[in-house]
């Protein structure tokens, strides 16, 4: 059984997608926020080089691309067969965001693509 490691689980598209994914794969959810005991939730920040990601053949990424391709940079592709990867839409959505952080990331998003 392949596994597929998906970053952006706790989302709203992660979450509609880990059910028919798990119906046919071992997925192993990545989160920053813990979860119930669960071995697919992995609790993890994407940009900590110092997490030692478990061997994947398909990794999902549904979050920010600048936080997935330092990733990427990162990670010892010897078993990674397939990347999939949406962009955020954080850039508006958390542009008005009462979180400083959020705020933070949608200004950023917005300046790498030069509006």
């Amino acid at each position: 059984m392949s596994t597929i490691l998906v970053f952006g689980a706790s989302g709203p598209v992660g979450r509609f997608l880990l059910p028919p994914l798990a119906a046919r794969s071992r997925v192993l959810a990545v989160s920053r926020a813990p979860r119930i005991a669960d071995s697919a939730w992995l609790c993890a920040d994407i940009n900590d080089a110092r997490v030692a990601w478990p061997a994947a053949e398909t990794v999902l990424s549904l979050g920010p691309l600048d936080a997935f391709a330092g990733w990427l940079e990162r990670y010892d592709t010897t078993a990674l067969r397939r990347v999939i990867a949406f962009s955020s839409m954080s850039a508006e959505s958390k542009a008005g965001s009462p979180d400083p952080a959020e705020r933070a990331l949608a200004a950023r998003l917005l300046q790498e693509i030069g509006t």
